[in-house]
């Protein structure tokens, strides 16, 4: 009996988007967020953040590499073990896994920072399977121009949530920063609901209504391009997010302002996606990866430096940094993100793709954090220029490296038949 071909009918864009804008608030909150509520219940300083960071990056990237395999073996297995399933079983997981440090906490009456790194253990592979998913859902049966201005709102609303979630958690981290989690689970646990709205499998990915507005081997060399930048910019956010809870203290910045100061590299990001979601002229041009980097990598200088300088300037060039690592992360994820789904595919395996080099950047991140502080011996006189110095020298090598690949692999097209 012949197989019956994948449907092209498109998930309603409003129910990916609400579900996208309650799993990022746990995104915002957990990967994030936690290294404040780490240092707040357990204590932690820089180091113990940084191994956390590093194993919150190693599961997230393998877990997103495996996405569509995972899928693909749970439906040989069982019927009912379809897509849409997968993001109920994930969802489900990571709600019930943050109420874990909560309880474990009433149990014994004290924090018990063991519970921390469950949740990372549990909530890292899920949310790599979650977004690949969630994208396959949202780039389903859309093409060109409905696939682009869908992508505006997908990078709205998340980015808006993670904005929403570090302003609503400022007033708990010093006093209930558990409460925060559970917060989360529930929103996860919520979350579950919405899939009602979801085909068993994602649309398919049709070329029917195509807008081919730029060559398409031109398309596919931008892809490169941004997916090599990819792990530079979330490198580049691992980097900085368990130094932010030192940095925010050091500028003797309140408890409650902390994490909303942090937050402008998020607003900064959230209004640079607005911009690229409404205006199409960086569609097919080179400036915008140059653009990204060189704002990404003097943003990081200036989050890391501006501490040093303290006082009212201190504070000026670390917000100043933040917004500039917002702008930069946005031009590149954005680029990524649309030539993924446009020169790539909708499959799972695309999204899985692209949430793999967020991994990667993620793991990368710490250890350079790691190997700054066994470098400098934890010395803060060195510890800053050290970890800028490493996470310059390791991006520059990224970024050369994929564009010589780049280059060398047009070389070869041109030679060949």
């Amino acid at each position: 009996m012949a197989t019956t071909p994948p449907t092209t009918n498109r998930t309603p864009l409003a129910g990916v988007l609400t579900l996208t804008f309650l799993a990022s608030l746990g995104t915002g909150g957990v990967t994030n967020g936690v290294f404040f509520l780490t240092e707040s219940a357990f204590g932690y300083g820089r180091s113990l953040n940084y191994w956390l960071a590093l194993f919150m990056g190693v599961t997230y990237i393998a877990a997103a590499l495996g996405a569509g395999r995972v899928v693909r073996f749970a439906g040989r297995r069982h019927a009912r073990l379809n897509a849409r399933t997968m993001i109920g079983i994930a969802l489900g997981a990571v709600g019930l896994v943050c109420m874990l440090p909560s309880l474990a906490t009433f149990a014994t009456g004290e924090p018990q920072a063991w519970t921390i790194w469950v949740l990372v253990a549990v909530f890292s592979p899920a949310t790599g399977v979650l977004w690949p998913l969630v994208e396959a859902y949202l780039s389903g049966g859309r093409r060109g121009g409905e696939l682009r201005r869908a992508i505006g709102r997908f990078n709205l609303t998340w980015g808006f949530a993670l904005v929403v979630v570090f302003w609503a958690m400022a007033p708990l981290v010093e006093g209930r920063p558990l409460t925060v989690l559970v917060a989360l689970g529930v929103v996860h646990l919520a979350g579950i609901g919405l899939l009602v709205l979801f085909p068993s499998v994602p649309g398919a990915h049709s070329d029917e209504h195509h807008e081919p507005e730029i060559d398409p081997a031109r398309a596919k060399r931008l892809l490169f391009v941004f997916r090599t930048l990819m792990p530079v910019t979330y490198l580049v956010l691992a980097t900085l997010s368990p130094f932010f809870p030192e940095a925010a203290q050091s500028l003797g910045v309140a408890p409650a302002w902390r994490t909303p100061l942090v937050s402008i590299w998020m607003i900064a990001r959230l209004g640079v996606f607005g911009v690229l979601g409404r205006w199409h002229g960086w569609h097919g041009s080179w400036w915008m990866p140059g653009l990204g980097w060189v704002s990404l990598i003097a943003g990081f200088a200036a989050c890391v430096f501006g501490p040093r300088l303290g006082g009212d300037a201190g504070v000026w060039a670390f917000a100043g940094g933040l917004a500039a690592t917002g702008i930069g992360m946005s031009a590149i994820y954005v680029g990524s993100l649309y030539y993924g789904m446009e020169a790539g595919s909708a499959h799972v395996d695309a999204g899985g793709t692209h949430e793999s080099l967020v991994g990667a950047g993620y793991a990368i991140g710490p250890a350079c954090g790691l190997g700054a502080l066994w470098m400098t011996s934890g010395s803060e006189a060195s510890f800053e220029r050290v970890l800028v110095t490493i996470v310059v020298v390791v991006c520059v090598t990224i970024s050369v490296g994929g564009l010589g690949a780049l280059r060398a692999g047009r070389g070869v097209r041109r030679a060949g038949p």
